[in-house]
């Protein structure tokens, strides 16, 4: 608090913050791969951990690595609202839809209006980019500025509660029946942000306080 008087936030602002801290929970996961970023490789068990969630898949080809296995048991594990997921390679703020459920560009999800006015919010708020005399992250469908797949863990981290026809079973996994009937799937409104244009960026392409 007394950081945030030093800022000149009000009392108002502080109170609300204090509001929300103490009733809900924040989750980081600085390296959800933890071990393809120690090797330097995008695979987890030979296989792409972001094409291995249960959406839009076969039911024998989904939850095989580890990375997906731990987002997965923290999102079916708790009522998660909104989460914000960081990548490399390119410069953008994407929401929903990324699955070939949903392929073009102009598809929109049935919560475009709320997906939209965030991520005007956060691009408003990012600051410059990445590249050389860029504004800001542009926020766009994930569809119209990267490209749809399955298996995508945006996608099943919004609609794998309540899109039934396209979620899957995993069977190789550890079943639980809330698993199998999909009650505890998650429902969140889901960001992704690729931070740079450099798989490694260099740190002071990565922001900075104001």
């Amino acid at each position: 608090c007394a950081w945030l008087r030093h800022l000149h936030i009000s009392r108002a602002k502080i109170e609300w913050l204090a509001f929300l801290a103490t009733r809900r929970d924040t989750f980081a996961l600085p390296t959800s791969n933890c071990d393809g970023y120690r090797i330097q490789r995008r695979e987890d068990n030979f296989r792409d951990p972001n094409r291995d969630f249960p959406y839009s898949r076969p039911d024998s080809h989904c939850l095989k690595t580890d990375t997906a296995r731990l987002i997965f048991e923290i999102m079916t594990d708790t009522l998660t609202q909104i989460v914000v997921t960081f990548h490399g390679g390119m410069v953008a703020l994407g929401y929903e839809w990324g699955s070939y459920d949903h392929p073009r560009g102009s598809d929109r999800s049935p919560d475009h209006a709320a997906h939209s006015s965030i991520g005007a919010s956060m691009s408003a708020l990012s600051g410059s980019g990445s590249r050389p005399n860029s504004t800001f992250y542009s926020a766009k469908p994930i569809n119209s500025i990267v490209y749809p797949v399955h298996g995508g863990m945006e996608d099943w981290m919004y609609a794998g509660g309540w899109d039934a026809s396209a979620l899957r079973q995993c069977f190789e996994y550890p079943p639980r029946a809330r698993r199998n009937a999909g009650l505890n799937n998650p429902r969140a409104i889901v960001f992704l942000v690729e931070t740079s244009d450099a798989k490694r960026p260099r740190n002071h392409q990565l922001g900075r306080p104001k």
